[in-house]
């Protein structure tokens, strides 16, 4: 499977179809990130070369789906989006359904079912665990907000802390990685929250 022909394609299909005001977070540099992070916490996890192709190109193709369906289902779009494109990068149809299953963990709905979609999920919200988890939200927040949902900042801050309780890293290698800091952003957020309370 071609990772780089993947990686560039979706560069150029999100880059250039993507409406980026109005997904001023699910873009590209979401996307970058999400490939960085397979990449660190499958090298950590110790997965080999095919379980890392596999996460790559689920990455690069993860929120593909917002360019044509928007947020509605945007995992399933993604989906079936991968299924259409990859053959012409050289992949087989279990390596198709392995892909498609990684991009649909990324619906914080459902339950990863297995290493694989669990590095795959902890990716997709890796920067909670950095120090760009601040722009990272002010981003989608605006988002949201050009979707027609607003939020006061202490809305937000206890929107961005339940999010944080609700969805724990499930990767010893997220944990281990970007723990420390993903608690600290959520005791950033408590007294934020305790202040805008006074």
């Amino acid at each position: 499977m071609d990772t780089d022909g993947i990686k560039n394609w979706a560069i150029d299909y999100i880059g250039r179809g993507l409406d980026s005001d109005r997904f001023c977070y699910h873009g590209l540099g979401h996307t970058r990130n999400v490939a960085c992070d397979v990449a660190c916490f499958g090298a950590e996890s110790g997965c080999g070369e095919p379980e890392k192709q596999l996460l790559a190109a689920a990455a690069w193709l993860h929120d593909a789906g917002f360019v044509t369906s928007g947020q509605v289902a945007h995992e399933v779009e993604s989906a079936r989006i991968a299924a259409e494109v990859l053959p012409g990068f050289g992949a087989t149809a279990a390596e198709i359904d392995q892909v498609t299953k990684l991009i649909l963990a990324t619906d914080l709905a459902s339950r990863p079912a297995g290493r694989l979609e669990e590095i795959m999920r902890d990716a997709d919200i890796g920067h909670t665990g950095t120090d760009r988890f601040g722009q990272e939200a002010a981003l989608l927040r605006r988002e949201i907000a050009v979707g027609g949902k607003s939020f006061t900042d202490l809305e937000w801050y206890r929107f961005e802390l339940a999010f944080l309780e609700a969805h724990p890293f499930f990767t010893e290698a997220a944990r281990r990685l970007r723990g420390e800091k993903r608690l600290a952003n959520a005791e950033k957020l408590k007294s934020l929250i305790a202040l805008g309370l006074k």
